[in-house]
């Protein structure tokens, strides 16, 4: 499935809570991506991902966002431009335990895509 019936597919699926997949144009050397809306980021969407995509688990924020949650950009050295840019590591600041449980995650992921949550949150 292509085009806009697998893009609102897959929005549909991300607005139940659901992984959905991405892929870039594989014939470009794209990726393939397991995207969750962090807000519905639990336990088991957090050892989903770990577990089957077995890649890195990073929250997307805008650079708005980003600065007002205090989570500067990693300084990039040799990366493509077109390559993600990530930030900071961080991790809620109450209710976790060593930050990398899959609950520890989950409950840093919400925070993050939380209207309300503030930068020492």
């Amino acid at each position: 499935m292509t085009g806009v019936a697998a893009t609102v597919r897959a929005l549909d699926a991300l607005r139940r809570g659901e992984v959905a997949l991405v892929a870039e144009d594989m014939g470009e050397g794209g990726a393939l991506w397991a995207v969750a809306a962090a807000q519905f980021a639990t336990a088991g969407v957090v050892n989903q991902l770990a577990n089957d995509a077995r890649g890195v688990l990073a929250v997307t924020l805008s650079r708005a966002r980003a600065r007002a949650l205090d989570c500067p950009a990693l300084e990039r050295r040799r990366a493509p431009p077109w390559l993600p840019h990530y930030g900071v590591s961080v991790e809620a600041a109450i209710g976790v335990s060593t930050g990398i449980s899959a609950e520890d995650r989950g409950l840093t992921a919400r925070l993050l895509a939380d209207p309300d949550a503030r930068a020492g949150d």
